[in-house]
């Protein structure tokens, strides 16, 4: 068959378009070497070794200033771009959502989104990816997370910029181009897992070429992948090795299944600029600095004797050993040990080191964990952390950013699989319950909602600032002299939140299931002057909202069976939250508690009061 000609591969049949796309992205990327050079330079900069696996080669390579192999003494990029890691990454941002106008039905998948979100967030382990992405783009300038379904199931994949190929001349105005391209290194077996029914073409890739880009090897053992989108006009997708097009299908998403977060925006172009292409100078700088220091210390600074030589001394009898007792004759020996070089030089190497923090808004002391001086209380240092950070504040929003897109693009993943037939599901995980939350329950139409970012408050994690927010809370009278003792052998905020808040916990999951249609009866030991208050609230909100009428009964009845527990325990004469039989328990070593869940309990109120939530 005679090969189809065409200058674009997203116009190239399936049976050739391999062929032109190989061809074009192949192209793309060695008039854009100096990516590539750049991830690589910068990868080594902060690792202080070779990086083999975005090298593809065996053999070290240099660079302008440094070396690939690893001789940075002093690295201040890795220093800088884990202390800012260490300020910005450590935030959870959470994604909350939001109605506008909607009806009771959506309000409820609303609130099923907002659980779905969650529960694939700690499952997929997101938090814990967030941070590699962060240094992935103070490193290369841009980190990117790929979003998929496979089986029904979300997937979300970290992925190195080096992988994705865009041509920079599309991305003059804007960072969106119309078509890009991961290009990966896979292994053979797993690619012939993937698509048996192209075993052998699979197995016979790569045997016509050693080499891709004309200065990157390719192993043996693995094969060169090139999954292409291009949306409208011609939108496309496809999955190629060099001598097959392994998936051919139609792209008809309005954008690109990566998530980006880049450490600085670039002026044009796709790709950001990161913390070591800002700091690449320094670091060059200092490298040739340390280098000139250790050679002057080498040749100069070393101790030295000076002999008479009409001295009878021999230098045998010159040795390390303490308290030696050494003959001699006429002027004793004289050790000296110059100086190598002046005072400037090492003042010259700290200041550049000091300038490289404050280039990007560090102070050198939070890159050492150093306290300033004069700063001695709590919230004087918690106001410096905050005056620093302000420098942080656009690549903070960034950050908080990525989280947003990210929830929306697993929204837009999960729409498509629900829409190929297969739903997404994922679990919930309270403190009271866990829940399976079903995409076919939620499916929300995009234009019924939008979605926010809240940043979780995330508390010093040190014993010191645990013990310093204890003190601070019994100052102002939230704990009891039991809880501080207590609290200042073991600093655990979090139980002590969940031990103050334990009652209204329990109420609002019992008020969660009676707006699912799911009733719970009141039961004596909970809060039922508190649960009678909230459940009215939620009442009167479902009405507004125009809840289903089994909804309705089933608050009014919560209600009504809470307030008969209230009125049985007056009856009886039993104090204010005792549980009655506590007076039948008073009279004789015979008296018990009903059993829980039995009747005739007043509320707990009258219990030792809960802490007053903070």
């Amino acid at each position: 068959m005679a090969k189809y000609v065409t200058t674009f591969w997203h116009e190239a049949p399936t049976d050739c378009c391999h062929e032109e796309l190989f061809a074009h992205v192949e192209g793309i990327e060695e008039a854009q070497r100096s990516v590539h050079e750049a991830n690589l330079y910068h990868a080594c900069l902060y690792s202080n070794r070779d990086e083999l696996g975005i090298n593809w080669s065996t053999t070290s390579r240099s660079f302008d200033g440094v070396s690939a192999s690893g001789v940075v003494t002093n690295n201040v990029i890795k220093q800088a771009i884990d202390t800012a890691s260490s300020i910005i990454a450590k935030n959870k941002p959470r994604p909350r959502v939001l109605t506008s106008g909607a009806e009771w039905k959506e309000r409820t998948q609303a609130k099923q989104l907002e659980k779905f979100l969650w529960g694939e967030f700690r499952h997929r382990e997101v938090y814990r990816l967030g941070p590699r992405i962060f240094r992935d783009a103070c490193v290369f300038g841009t980190g990117a997370v790929k979003v998929f379904a496979e089986d029904g199931h979300l997937c979300i994949e970290r992925v190195l910029s080096d992988e994705l190929i865009v041509d920079e001349r599309t991305c003059i105005a804007n960072m969106k181009p119309q078509e890009m391209f991961q290009r990966k290194l896979v292994d053979r077996g797993q690619l012939e897992a993937l698509f048996p029914d192209f075993a052998d073409e699979i197995a016979e890739s790569g045997k016509t070429r050693s080499d891709w880009a004309a200065y990157r090897d390719i192993p043996h053992n693995q094969v060169l992948v090139v999954e292409a989108w291009r949306q409208e006009p011609c939108s496309r997708h496809v999955i190629a090795i060099e001598n097959a097009t392994l998936q051919d299908s139609e792209w008809d998403e309005d954008s690109f299944p990566f998530v980006m977060f880049r450490w600085s925006e670039p002026l044009s172009g796709f790709y950001g600029q990161g913390i070591a292409e800002e700091l690449v100078g320094v670091q060059v700088r200092l490298n040739q600095l340390n280098r000139f220091i250790q050679v002057c210390q080498d040749l100069v600074a070393v101790p030295r004797v000076f002999m008479d030589v009409a001295s009878k001394t021999l230098k045998a009898q010159i040795t390390d050993e303490i308290g030696a007792i050494i003959p001699y004759r006429g002027k004793p020996p004289t050790f000296y040990t110059p100086t190598a070089l002046t005072a400037e030089v090492y003042n010259e190497r700290e200041r550049l080191v000091r300038g490289a923090f404050e280039r990007i808004g560090l102070s050198q002391m939070s890159a050492q964990s150093l306290k300033p001086a004069g700063l001695e209380s709590a919230v004087a240092l918690r106001e410096f952390n905050e005056i620093e950070g302000q420098r942080f504040s656009i690549a903070a929003q960034q950050y908080e950013t990525f989280f947003l897109d990210l929830a929306y693009k697993m929204v837009d993943v999960a729409s498509d699989s629900f829409r190929r037939g297969k739903a997404p599901k994922t679990k919930y995980a309270s403190k009271n319950l866990v829940e399976q939350i079903d995409w076919s329950d939620i499916d929300l139409d995009d234009e019924s909602y939008l979605m926010e970012i809240q940043a979780a408050s995330i508390l010093s994690m040190s014993p010191a600032a645990r013990m310093q927010v204890v003190t601070e809370l019994a100052q102002v009278g939230q704990l009891d002299k039991s809880e501080i003792r207590y609290l200042l052998n073991n600093p655990d905020l979090e139980r002590s939140d969940s031990m103050a808040y334990a009652d209204f916990e329990d109420i609002e999951r019992v008020m969660e299931q009676l707006l699912k249609g799911k009733y719970e009866a009141p039961e004596p030991f909970q809060n039922l002057e508190l649960g009678m208050r909230r459940m009215q609230l939620a009442y009167l909100k479902a009405k507004t909202d125009g809840a289903p009428e089994k909804i309705l009964e089933n608050l009014r009845t919560w209600i009504g069976q809470a307030k008969d527990e209230m009125t049985m325990a007056q009856e009886q004469g039993v104090a204010p939250g005792a549980p009655v039989g506590m007076a039948e328990a008073s009279q004789g070593p015979m008296g018990a508690l009903p059993a829980a869940g039995a009747t005739g309990y007043a509320n707990v109120t009258g219990l030792p009061m809960p802490i007053t939530p903070r």
